[in-house]
């Protein structure tokens, strides 16, 4: 009987559901293998610990190729880390033969770390679980396994893998020959691989080189005594490179244990080096190797620099932008105009790292602390800017290795701090910026920069450049050492993007009436902008000529001349200077003649008529500027006094004087012209007065020296 519809599709769900199991089973078959070969997968990093996980042996660790340097360096850095934190360190500081144990004169190599055999803290581990069953109630093992700590085993799969391995000679095998990696063929690049050699204690051993190619100055080999190989003391060949052996190539070592490194960077790639290793007890080649340390550097190189202003100067390694020659020591010296700074920029850097070095200091001599100490790199340093007028540099290279070595460009650079106090030299000039000139100003800036002369002599200032918020960024000029609360002594004020007194660059823009000035600078905090840059000079080696002759001296007829002359050297538009007083020492000797006449008396003073006064013969002589023109008195007097010289007299008060002859003053303006002018004044000879009050008229007072000189002239 055949089956129904309802039994076909019954037997059909039936098969398929049996045929479905399988392939289900199968769909977790290959999961699971996925998932077991994943880690094998992504173990490239950690092979030997997956060995380890799945053949479950723990003798000794998967024998890696080596990585890069870069690479070893990292893992080296982060395993340093992990085992100071456990209060652990590699063994006698190398990072490629273990862990040093804990107060114990042995270490323990990574491979006999976890490996069932304690070498660390063995002879006290029965004490050592005393203590803890003591502490703790029981017996903790974990604390006196030493090496066999299961803490210790992770550590054991992050060492890193050396390249070169460590060699003994002896009866069975007296020469051993060491290669580069891949010799013949290239050897790789960014390798770091270092070989130990010893021989029986009492012999000696032979070493010769039997081909040598590597990349100039790139890829080094060194080759040295004993098993420290930081050790110059112990070194004999150097980072040689090159396509040529080193001389000597055949020698002899006074040691039993040779040390030999090989260093590659990641470009170009040669064939390497083949070198023989021989137990010396048989062989010997005549010549001992000795260290090349012991020789005297070259000193010829370097020397006094003087730097003129506003011109560049280059200082560089020699023979740059060739390499430099190896074991020099050059020593320069630049130096500058009293009074102005040095900016040291770098346009090229590149110096062997580490033994080859630069140094950069203040001053002239090279023992002074320095800016730049031994800075030996690829990268150039940051700009310097010295304190002084003076800096030295001091270049030293080693032995082997060159670079093509550095090219400083030095120019002048003027003083950029938020003010401060300074003393302007008798010679030469003073070069000052606002702060971080030639780059914007920072905002709210408030700086104020004083000056004295040294010389007592005035102080001359004009500007190079200027740029500031106009309005609200102001500079200002004035006499005194700080400005006054009321403004009193501010003799120029000034913002935008022009010099102060529509100046040029060079122009005299400001001269002192004494030996002290001030300038301040005060911003707001909106648009900054680069600020400006001035120049201070000492009258006497100021290239702005401003010659003066004041004199006084006994009259020779009934009027009395006296000349003031002003020379400038070239035109000087704008120019602003503070008030210059001369009183007539002749003025007041008409006390003494009162007292000569017979004891005639004088009229009372009057006041004069503000609007037209008659002409009379002036008897004091006021020389001012354009700026202080309009505060002259209209009313023709003139007998406001200056303030008291600081540490002099104070001057007297004027009394009102009882017999005096009726004057009309008119003060006389003298306004300094672009070029040469010259004011010639008359006065006809008055009545005496008494010699003290003709000193007092006659005295020059302020608050700082005066620095004219006064002389008469017919």
């Amino acid at each position: 009987m055949k089956p129904s519809r309802i039994e076909k599709a019954r037997l059909s769900n039936m098969a398929h559901q049996v045929t479905s199991k399988p392939t289900l089973l199968l769909l977790l078959l290959e999961l699971s293998i996925i998932c077991l070969l994943l880690p094998l997968i992504s173990a490239n990093d950690n092979t030997d610990k997956v060995i380890d996980l799945l053949q479950g042996h723990r003798s000794k660790r998967f024998v890696e190729v080596p990585r890069s340097w870069r690479y070893t360096r990292h893992a080296i850095d982060v395993l340093k880390h992990d085992l100071n934190n456990n209060d652990l360190y590699f063994c006698r500081g190398d990072a490629f033969r273990g862990v040093q144990c804990p107060e114990e004169p042995f270490c323990a190599a990574w491979d006999q770390i976890c490996d069932g055999e304690q070498i660390c803290a063995l002879e006290h581990r029965a004490e050592c679980l005393e203590r803890s069953e003591a502490s703790f109630g029981r017996m903790d093992s974990r604390l006196c396994d030493g090496d066999e700590n299961p803490k210790w085993c992770h550590w054991k799969y992050q060492a890193p893998v050396r390249c070169g391995e460590d060699i003994f000679l002896g009866p069975n095998r007296r020469k051993y020959r060491i290669q580069s990696p891949g010799y013949p063929d290239l050897y790789p690049g960014d390798y770091y691989c270092f070989w130990t050699i010893s021989v029986p204690e009492g012999h000696t051993m032979t070493v010769e080189f039997k081909r040598f190619e590597t990349e100039p100055n790139y890829d080094l080999v060194s080759l040295g005594t004993g098993y420290n190989r930081e050790n110059e003391r112990s070194v004999i060949i150097f980072n040689h490179s090159g396509l040529k052996k080193p001389s000597p190539s055949k020698f002899d070592v006074n040691s039993n244990t040779v040390w030999l490194t090989f260093k590659s960077d990641d470009w170009e790639n040669f064939k390497g080096f083949s070198i023989e290793f021989m137990d010396g007890e048989k062989n010997h080649f005549g010549v001992l190797g000795r260290s090349p340390f012991n020789q005297e550097p070259n000193r010829d190189c370097g020397g006094k620099i003087l730097m003129q202003p506003d011109k560049e100067t280059a200082v560089h390694s020699p023979r740059h932008p060739r390499f430099y020659p190896n074991n020099i020591e050059c020593e320069w010296v630049v130096s500058i105009e009293e009074g102005l700074r040095i900016r040291i920029h770098f346009e090229a850097f590149d110096v062997e790292e580490v033994k080859d070095h630069l140094s950069v200091g203040n001053g002239v001599s090279s023992r002074r602390a320095p800016i730049l100490y031994k800075y030996s790199s690829r990268t150039k340093p940051a700009d310097i800017i010295s304190r002084g007028s003076d800096v030295w540099f001091k270049f030293v290279t080693s032995i082997a290795v060159a670079r093509t070595g550095f090219n400083a460009i030095l120019t002048e650079q003027p003083i950029n701090d938020c003010g401060g106090i300074f003393t302007v030299p008798s010679h030469g000039k003073m070069s000052f910026g606002s702060q971080d000139y030639p780059n914007n100003y920072p905002a709210d800036t408030d700086c104020l920069w004083q000056f004295r002369s040294g010389s007592n002599r005035r102080i001359h200032i004009g500007f190079k450049d200027f740029d500031s918020e106009y309005a609200y960024d102001v500079m200002r000029i004035g006499n005194g050492f700080e400005p006054n609360v009321n403004g009193s002594n501010i003799e120029i004020e000034h913002s935008g993007d022009s010099l102060p007194g529509y100046s040029e660059p060079g122009d005299l823009v400001f001269e002192s009436a004494g030996p002290v000035a001030w300038l301040d600078f005060k911003a707001d905090d909106f648009n900054q902008k680069k600020g400006f840059r001035f120049n201070v000079y000492n009258e006497d080696s100021s290239p702005w000529v401003v010659a003066e002759s004041i004199s006084y001296g006994e009259p020779t007829s009934d009027t009395d001349v006296l000349v003031v002359g002003f020379s400038v050297g070239s035109e000087l538009p704008g120019i602003q200077l503070q008030d210059q007083e001369v009183d007539d020492p002749n003025a007041h000797q008409g006390s003494d003649q009162d007292a000569t006449n017979g004891g005639k008396t004088e009229p009372e003073p009057q006041e004069p008529e503000p609007q037209e006064p008659e002409p009379q013969e002036p008897e004091n002589v006021d020389v001012v500027t354009d700026q202080n023109q309009d505060q002259v008195n209209t009313d023709g007097n003139s007998d406001t006094q200056r303030p008291p010289k600081r540490g002099g007299k104070k001057p007297k008060k004027n009394k009102k004087p009882t017999t005096q002859a009726p004057t009309t003053e008119e003060p006389t303006t003298t306004t300094m012209a672009v070029t040469t002018t010259e004011a010639v004044m008359t006065t006809e000879e008055e009545t005496t007065s008494s010699d003290a009050d003709a000193e007092d008229s006659s005295s020059y007072s302020s608050d700082y020296e005066s620095g004219f000189s006064t002389s008469s002239s017919n």
